[in-house]
């Protein structure tokens, strides 16, 4: 009984943590394209702005990691303080 409890919990915890990876993987794969995208000059790999157009598609994914770790502790915050 106490394991159904929690299962819808978990699962959504589960996912979470999917669809973070799921972005995690496909920013990094892809953080060359992103960072052209916003505008950095990547024909130089040596170059300054090369280094900084990788910081701040790193930057995104971890802020977006960040988001939705404080999503959920919110989450958990106030479903706790509705139960007392």
């Amino acid at each position: 009984m106490r394991a159904k409890k929690y299962l819808w919990s978990i699962l959504c915890v589960y996912f979470c943590y999917l669809t973070h990876g799921i972005q995690a993987i496909i920013l990094s794969q892809n953080n060359v394209n992103f960072a052209k995208q916003w505008g950095f000059n990547m024909s130089d790999p040596q170059s300054a702005a090369y280094a900084a157009g990788l910081a701040a598609v790193s930057t995104a994914v971890a802020w977006t990691g960040f988001g939705k770790i404080r999503q959920r502790l919110d989450r958990w915050r106030d479903f706790g303080s509705c139960r007392t």
